[in-house]
């Protein structure tokens, strides 16, 4: 995990709100299908995904992000099931 993004991970875990909510990256790997719906929120690039082996899992990728698209985005044939850029 990327060191920011772990840190607030690591916060929001040890959240009594956020308890169920929220699993790691053993536990995804695990859980994930090829029919599973991935949600990609905020950003559009591979190298800034917190566990881009769940990319290759699925199929269905939903990308939510307001950034404009860089070279290194997520391509995927399912990707344009749902793919919403908000401005």
């Amino acid at each position: 995990m990327n060191q920011p993004n772990s840190t607030k991970y690591l916060m929001l875990i040890t959240d009594e709100e956020y308890k169920n909510i929220l699993i790691n990256k053993a536990e995804a790997l695990n859980l994930i299908t090829p029919e599973t719906l991935l949600v990609v929120v905020d950003t559009d690039k591979r190298n800034y995904v917190e566990v881009p082996e769940l990319l290759e899992k699925t199929d269905k990728i939903a990308v939510i992000d307001h950034h404009r698209r860089g070279t290194d985005y997520i391509e995927n044939e399912k990707e344009k099931y749902y793919r919403k850029l908000i401005a």
